[in-house]
């Protein structure tokens, strides 16, 4: 039954993805199936707070990815200040799964780019 769900929910994702990407044009839509390939191919451990730090980091890696897209590509002067917002709540929130799984004795991912340690921009001026 769960694995049942599991896949009715992908699906449903995946078709949330698709509908919005076709929307956005092929950048967009590249980068949101870039983003959820690489959180579908996160390896699970079993242990809840883990899993879910693990999967979100990646989430949250992928926003920063399509937040910068849109600073690159966007027009709109609200759409970017919210770009800019996301990217920073985005970073903090990185940066606080990577401390949990620290100290959970899981080996954190490398830093996200733009995020604290990683590479780019954090603040990107656009």
């Amino acid at each position: 039954m769960k694995s049942i769900r599991n896949t009715l929910s992908a699906a449903v994702c995946l078709a949330a993805l698709a509908g919005a990407a076709h929307a956005a044009g092929p950048d967009m839509k590249a980068l949101m199936l870039q983003g959820h390939e690489k959180m579908m191919a996160v390896q699970m451990t079993g242990k809840p707070d883990v899993d879910f730090a693990i999967a979100m980091r990646e989430h949250h890696v992928g926003a920063l990815d399509m937040a910068r897209w849109e600073l690159e590509h966007g027009k709109d002067p609200k759409m970017k200040a919210m770009a800019r917002k996301i990217m920073a709540d985005q970073q903090k929130e990185i940066a606080q799964f990577d401390e949990f799984l620290a100290r959970a004795g899981h080996k954190p991912a490398p830093a996200a780019p733009g995020a604290a340690g990683g590479h780019g921009d954090a603040h990107p001026q656009k």
